[in-house]
């Protein structure tokens, strides 16, 4: 897949369609695609541009809308963590969000590598940060509950042992109380 004419080849279209139908299984995804390495420029600039683009999470498959990427359309801020899986071939994820005319994403890398063990492309998944936040949040409140199950339980077991161990303890005094009484 070379040119934008390319996109109206059966294999461009059933690998689109593939990305997008990951879209539709995964909620957390916000966006799919490939990217490849261009030629470096005179400047010695490494540029990227897309290749396959799955759409985004809850529309259609139509390379008509904006956030559509055609074959070869530029990627001007390639984070990090994608430009290094071109040098380490192992898959990466962003440390923190980037930005772009998408918005605000974390996203992860896979390294797609030919027959001869070059990385030709990268995979890319992109989570937005309210999407995050909310998987977060929940996590969150998942963990916060059974933290306070488990301080209510572990403050039940505590009083049910210790009132266990002090009962022969207890006895022990009232019969010393007793026997001190003249009982």
């Amino acid at each position: 897949i070379r040119t934008p004419e390319d996109a109206k080849s059966p294999y461009y279209l059933a690998t689109v369609m593939k990305l997008n139908g990951l879209l539709a299984t995964e909620p957390d995804i916000k966006y799919i695609y490939t990217l490849r390495p261009q030629p470096r420029t005179k400047d010695q600039k490494r540029r990227y541009i897309f290749v396959l683009d799955g759409g985004s999470a809850g529309t259609a498959l139509d390379p008509s809308n904006s956030e559509f990427s055609k074959i070869g359309d530029p990627y001007t801020k390639l984070p990090r963590a994608a430009r290094n899986v071109f040098k380490t071939k192992q898959p990466a994820v962003d440390t923190e969000p980037s930005e772009d005319q998408w918005g605000v994403t974390l996203s992860g890398y896979a390294p797609l590598i030919d027959a001869n063990g070059r990385v030709v492309a990268v995979l890319g998944v992109d989570m937005t940060l309210a999407d995050l936040k909310e998987s977060m949040s929940v996590v969150f409140i998942i963990a916060g509950v059974g933290f306070l199950a488990s301080v209510l339980l572990g403050s039940c077991l505590a009083f049910f042992i210790s009132s266990q161990v002090m009962k022969p303890f207890d006895q022990l005094y009232s019969a010393t109380l007793r026997v001190a009484d003249g009982d």
